[in-house]
């Protein structure tokens, strides 16, 4: 009994921190990894990736779903590879949990990187809480939860900080925050009906599904621009997320926002696997190392997405 419940304490916070969004933050750190130059990957890159994945995603998303909880008894989304359902006692011992479990890496940063990645870290965390948490929950101030969303470039960031990285991509950073600001519009179009339910305002209950969607077009329109003169592939990626905005704003099916989400998140993960794909072999002595890296993080999301899986990973709770 006592192993059931550690086994269903395990999976559920795991769940909380959304296993598919590690390739997200940790992808990220693994381009940083490779623009550093390292031949081989060594133990701060190692842990930075490591830190990228459960302990950073765990706390981002507990303390969201802590404050998101009365919308998220709404969403019927919850409970499922998309999100865990847990009580406010159970997502309050996790945001401890989370922050128990990033002061190690915190630590060990400051002790081996320059100063600089630090404050790159601290915005990490600062976007974090200002978007989930009062006073400033920005998540329920239509305009300011889309442009916080700005934030999922900051791994990228800080990664490159940390690594120092001689020629930091600027550019591909501030593309990647427009696109994460109409991803966020978009992605929040799926959740409107749970959202006015709870009384959160977002941009998509504010502007309405069509205007939010029309947002979403126009920055990945811009960062399709802004990458395009040095990245013409990867301006073409992006027209698959036009494609897949175009099709929902087109349809007339009652679920059009969910199957837009679903196919938006696969399209993420195969561009996600393309970029890095090609960004590894256009630096050779870091293809091998960088391939290594990647299939092991695809193992551990894999693994991780099967356990949220698990019934114990959608129950209500913790105790």
């Amino acid at each position: 009994m006592r192993d059931a419940a550690i086994e269903s304490r395990i999976a559920i916070a795991v769940a909380v921190s959304r296993p598919l969004f590690w390739l997200n933050s940790a992808s990220l750190c693994a381009v940083a990894l490779i623009l550093s130059g390292r031949r081989s990957p060594d133990v701060p890159a190692l842990i930075l990736i490591l830190f990228a994945t459960w302990p950073l995603n765990l706390l981002v998303y507990a303390l969201n779903d802590l404050h998101d909880h009365e919308t998220d008894l709404r969403n019927p989304r919850k409970g499922s590879a998309e999100g865990a359902r847990a009580d406010v006692a159970s997502l309050r011992r996790l945001v401890w949990l989370a922050i128990g479990a990033n002061a190690p890496f915190v630590a060990f940063f400051a002790g081996t990187g320059p100063p600089r990645a630090l404050l790159w870290l601290a915005a990490t965390y600062l976007v974090a809480w200002a978007y989930s948490a009062p006073p400033l929950r920005l998540k329920s101030r239509p305009g300011w939860d889309s442009l916080a969303n700005a934030g999922y470039a900051l791994p990228l960031v800080f990664g490159c900080a940390y690594l120092e990285v001689p020629a930091p991509p600027w550019r591909e950073a501030i593309a990647l925050a427009i696109w994460a600001v109409g991803s966020h519009a978009f992605t929040s179009i799926q959740d409107v009906t749970a959202d006015r339910a709870a009384g959160l305002r977002t941009v998509a209950t504010a502007l309405g599904e069509r205007s939010a969607g029309a947002v979403a077009l126009l920055a990945y329109l811009a960062a399709g621009a802004l990458v395009a003169p040095a990245h013409p592939i990867a301006a073409l990626l992006l027209l698959g997320h036009v494609t897949i905005v175009g099709a929902f704003l087109a349809s007339s099916r009652g679920d059009a926002a969910h199957l837009a989400y679903r196919r938006f998140i696969s399209w993420n993960v195969a561009c996600g696997f393309l970029v890095v794909t090609a960004i590894a072999l256009a630096h050779p002595p870091q293809t091998l190392p960088a391939a290594a890296v990647m299939v092991s993080l695809c193992a551990a999301v894999a693994a991780a997405v099967w356990l949220t899986r698990r019934p114990e990973a959608t129950v209500a709770g913790l105790a």
